[in-house]
């Protein structure tokens, strides 16, 4: 019991984190009680145990007081896990594809899906889960009394089940654990704990349920976009998205430790498509003390604030940019003493005008 106490413990703290949901409450309903009847509580327990851990698909609802902490699955074979947390802003809703190295999470603030490659971190989703499993552990000091036959309903299919309550000498909670009668599934787990700061105490809840298989639907892969805050990193410079008229765009986000020449791209290609770098973030080259030449790609449409602030062996700058729409104050400050910014001649006056306009004191060439 101690363990099942601590697994429930663990995922209480974790639970402490997000924004529990109201989930509708399903009370079990007892389907028949025959005082003659007798169950092997420890052989279906014990069974219950063992496919729970040789189950290679299955998922399970995290509920505390009838609301819902989260729902996590997993597809040991597909590789694929599924999570769904609530929070303030609404469900949190998670794809990750271990296989493929592709993560994918719905945003319920812009209503969108996005996807993250090589940035599947699901450890916390799993930590979660197998807590879960440490719920579902026989022990003899433990007390396994048959209750009866009940109908358990979990993620809205109703299953026939053994309801067997687990008490210990000298403990203050009760554990029932509901086991299906066809095939000996661990359905459900509750614990009841009292507690002087909850008010009834507290009850915990593991829902387990099996689908077939897992998959990240096809609609989710269609729709989504390459996330914002997904960085790269080409030639020591970092490239980061962020969204710009609810587009995906990269960013020259850090290059404070490039060497000395460098080329930022016009685009980066991630999954076969092309997104455009943007953007110079502000600061991005601050203090880089190697930099000596930089080729703007032509994509570059916003030079950031002090961009390349005491770069001080900066001298020659190339802008092959076709769209430069800004520079930010003192981009160029406190680079070399003669430091040249080159423009294409058709674009001379206007780009030397947004130079100027900067206060960076550098000298624009044709």
């Amino acid at each position: 019991m101690k363990r099942v106490i601590l697994g429930m413990l663990m995922v209480i703290v974790f639970g402490c984190n997000v924004q529990a949901a109201q989930f509708s409450k399903a009370t079990p309903v007892r389907v028949g009680a025959n005082p003659a009847e007798t169950v092997d509580v420890k052989a279906v327990m014990s069974q219950a145990e063992n496919n729970l851990n040789n189950a290679r698909v299955y998922g399970v609802e995290i509920i505390m007081n009838d609301e819902l902490l989260m729902d996590v699955a997993i597809d040991q074979n597909t590789k694929v896990i599924y999570g769904n947390i609530p929070s303030e802003d609404g469900n949190m809703i998670l794809w990750g594809d271990t296989g493929k190295k592709m993560a994918y999470l719905y945003d319920a603030k812009t209503q969108k899906w996005y996807f993250s490659p090589n940035d599947t971190d699901f450890s916390e989703l799993e930590k979660q889960k197998d807590s879960a499993k440490q719920t579902v552990q026989t022990e003899d000091v433990v007390n396994y009394q048959y209750i009866g036959k009940v109908t358990k309903t979990v993620h809205e299919q109703a299953v026939e089940c053994y309801q067997i309550r687990a008490t210990e000498s000298g403990e203050v909670s009760t554990c029932d654990y509901y086991v299906s009668i066809n095939g000996n599934q661990m359905i459900s787990t509750v614990i009841t704990m009292q507690s002087g700061y909850v008010s009834g105490g507290v009850t915990m809840q593991m829902n387990f349920y099996y689908p077939e298989s897992l998959s990240v639907p096809q609609n989710v892969v269609a729709n989504a976009t390459l996330a914002p805050g997904y960085s790269v990193v080409k030639n020591k410079v970092n490239y980061k998205v962020k969204e710009v008229k609810g587009q995906p765009v990269f960013c020259v986000n850090d290059a404070y430790r490039t060497g000395k020449n460098v080329k930022i791209l016009d685009s980066i290609m991630v999954c076969g498509k092309a997104y455009p770098v943007y953007e110079i973030s502000d600061a991005a080259f601050l203090g880089n003390a190697k930099v000596k030449t930089v080729t703007i790609g032509k994509n570059v449409q916003v030079i950031g604030k002090k961009a390349f602030y005491k770069c001080k062996k900066l001298s020659t700058v190339k802008i092959n940019a076709g769209n430069l729409k800004k520079v930010g104050k003192y981009a160029f400050k406190g680079t070399a003493r003669s430091c040249k910014v080159k423009v294409a001649k058709k674009k001379y006056k206007k780009y030397k005008k947004l130079i100027s306009r900067a206060k960076s004191g550098v000298i624009v060439t044709k």
